[in-house]
């Protein structure tokens, strides 16, 4: 059935060819290829079927895209990506292009100053590259002067021709690279910029129309795409995007006719939309131009995260209808969206100087792709943690946790009447992707700082003990003392008395 599905829907659709004409952003997009000017290292225009230069083991890409709207900076950022088995040695980092007035030769020939980002800079290929087309995939992301942050992908293609990585032989294409990015001494350059970008032309075809082998074997159409633009990218999963290519005939003498186009996603991450054809037929594209399509897709939500693939099967025919395929190759990039929720404490509503407090986290991924140094910080006058604290990563599905220990100061060390009273802080969750986009939850938070329990008793005066009478003390003792005195008395005069009784007349 799936087979049959190309052929069922190649009527439902038919578009004329429509040449690529003055650079201009469709469907929403900010960049697009200036392709009716040439500029210096390029041999012909990409409406011409510019192809870029493979000479001594490497690939001289130029690419001009300009902008619809102003950029904030007067700059964009690349990134550059193709397949694992692509013969590239590819950058690890990304890098800046200015926006800049080049000079270049127009639709007429007559010299002129653009302004534009101009992209270009060369590619090592591998010891072991291998002959055939390869398409790259140029990430170009920005954010417009309105604000608004855009990423596009512009998917080109490189022809390497048999032995190309020992520098024998060369491509395509003799344009002199005596432009921005001639001389690349790390794989880069960039026209008024440090970057650059990379397209191509070139391709394979052949079919039942081909000759056998001779010495001047007679010329053969052939089809490629020259441009594709992917909008939104990167493609997140459980979204819809757009793509748009551009069909080129690079032969320079001879029409196509009967051009049927196949898209033929690869597994079921990609799926076209509700009423979305996927092949589609135009009559007739002349030597040197070119024809426009776009094709709406979604992808699925449980499709995992990296690249995914979109065939593009050719079938169209020559001179005495003779017919002829050809393949070629669009690269996706699919994320998975973030998910990422956490548990975070309650900071109390009073809490005093010198305490520590211990609080508790949790963070959890509920997406299906993996996070990565994920941590938890917290800021707040008064308040000074101990450290952030670090969760590590996160597999899809799992939780960690954690506990960060925060010491309680002043608010105001220097200030007595700014020592304690009220304040706020956040608390913050950060994690990474993949491709080290980061992802930031926060929870605000208020308390009140009071003073120190100890400096609380010692302010707290003491009653001073009450002075005891001491009078009753003296009465007492006075009574016991004449008391005492009486009897001593009173036994002296009884002796006394008794002693005059026995005394002789």
């Amino acid at each position: 059935m799936k087979r049959l599905l190309p052929l069922l829907l190649a009527a439902a659709l038919l578009l004329g060819p429509a040449a690529l004409a003055e650079p201009q952003a469709a469907g929403g997009t900010v960049l697009s290829i200036l392709n009716t000017e040439r500029f210096a290292g390029m041999d012909q225009t990409y409406n011409e079927g510019y192809m870029p230069l493979v000479q001594d083991g490497m690939v001289h890409v130029i690419l001009p895209l300009a902008s619809r709207e102003p950029l904030t900076g007067e700059e964009i950022t690349v990134r550059v990506m193709a397949a694992d088995d692509a013969p590239f040695v590819l950058p690890t980092y990304d890098r800046t292009v200015r926006e800049s007035m080049h000079p270049a030769v127009g639709e007429d020939g007559e010299d002129k100053e653009i302004s534009c980002c101009l992209a270009a800079f060369g590619l090592p290929l591998t010891a072991d590259a291998a002959a055939g087309r390869w398409p790259l995939t140029i990430i170009a992301s920005g954010r417009a002067q309105t604000g608004e942050a855009f990423s596009e992908s512009f998917t080109v293609y490189v022809t390497v021709p048999e032995q190309a990585a020992d520098g024998t032989e060369e491509s395509p294409g003799d344009g002199s690279l005596d432009g921005p990015g001639s001389e690349p001494d790390d794989g880069y350059a960039g026209g008024g910029g440090e970057y650059a970008a990379d397209s191509s032309g070139g391709g394979s075809s052949g079919g039942s129309g081909d000759a056998p082998a001779q010495s001047t074997p007679p010329p053969v159409p052939r089809l490629m795409l020259s441009s594709v633009q992917t909008s939104p990218y990167p493609v997140s999963a459980g979204a819809d995007f757009t793509v748009e290519a551009a069909l080129q005939n690079v032969s320079p003498a001879q029409a196509v006719t009967n051009v049927l186009v196949t898209i033929v996603p690869a597994g079921e991450a990609l799926v076209p939309q509700p009423g979305q054809p996927l092949s589609l037929h135009f009559d007739r594209i002349p030597a040197g131009q070119s024809v426009s399509f776009s094709v709406l897709l979604h992808a699925d939500g449980s499709a995992e995260a990296g690249t995914q693939k979109l065939s593009v099967h050719l079938v169209y025919e020559g001179k005495e209808n003779a017919q002829y395929t050809a393949e070629e190759e669009i690269l996706i990039l699919l994320t998975q969206p973030v998910r990422l929720e956490w548990d975070a404490p309650e900071i109390p509503a009073a809490v005093h100087a010198g305490d520590t407090l211990s609080l508790a986290f949790q963070a959890m991924n509920l997406g299906r792709a993996p996070l990565y140094n994920v941590r938890v910080t917290l800021e707040g006058q008064g308040l000074r943690p101990e450290t952030s604290l670090f969760l590590g990563n996160l597999e899809s599905g799992t939780a960690a946790q954690g506990e960060m220990y925060v010491f309680v100061g002043m608010l105001d060390p220097d200030d007595p009447d700014r020592k304690y009273g009220e304040t706020a802080g956040s608390m913050i969750l950060t994690a990474e992707d993949a491709d080290g986009q980061i992802t930031a939850l926060s929870e605000v938070f208020e308390t009140e700082i009071e003073a120190p329990l100890t400096d609380l008793t010692a302010t707290t005066s003491e009653p001073e003990p009450e002075e005891e009478d001491t009078s009753f003390q003296w009465i007492l003792i006075s009574v016991i003392a004449g008391a005492v005195i009486a009897v001593l008395l009173a036994v002296r005069i009884t002796k006394c008395r008794m002693n005059r009784i026995t005394l002789p007349t």
